[in-house]
C-alpha cells in the first residue's frame, strides 16, 4: 500500500491495526470506547478527540504523528516515564505490538538485570 492513499487518522488507524494483525475490539476495549466508535473513526464519521488519539497512538505502540498525518513513519514505538524522565523506543519491527504490560514487563526485567536503561539512551 502507497502510504500517501493514508491520508486521514481512520484510514491509519484501520492500517495499523491490520499489519498487527488487531480487530476493532481490541483497540475498543484497551482504549475504554465501544466498537462502533472505533468503527466510526475508521470510517471517517467520527474524529477522535486528543486524549483518545494519545491512547490509540499509544496502544498501537505508534507516534501520534503518524495518526495525525506528520509523519509517515510507522515503525514500532513506545514512550515510558521513568523517575520523571521520558525514554522514547523505536523498533525495526512495525509488526510488533506490546501491550502497556508487555512494556512494563520489559522494563522491570532489564531493571532486574541490572541494566540502566538512562545509560542506554
Amino acid at each position: 500500500m502507497d502510504i500517501k492513499q493514508l491520508d486521514t487518522i481512520g484510514k491509519r488507524i484501520a492500517f495499523i491495526l491490520d499489519i498487527k494483525n488487531l480487530k476493532n475490539i481490541d483497540l475498543a476495549k484497551a482504549i475504554n470506547k465501544a466498537p462502533n466508535t472505533i468503527s466510526n473513526y475508521i470510517n471517517g464519521e467520527r474524529t477522535p478527540d486528543a486524549f483518545t488519539l494519545r491512547d490509540i497512538a499509544d496502544f498501537l505502540n505508534v507516534n501520534l504523528d503518524f495518526l495525525l498525518m506528520r509523519s509517515d513513519n510507522y515503525q514500532t514505538y513506545i514512550k515510558k516515564e521513568i523517575d520523571g524522565e521520558v525514554f522514547e523506543i523505536e523498533f525495526d519491527d512495525e509488526k510488533l505490538h506490546l501491550s502497556q504490560k508487555d512494556i512494563e514487563d520489559l522494563f522491570k526485567k532489564l531493571k532486574n538485570v541490572g541494566f540502566d536503561v538512562k545509560k542506554l539512551l
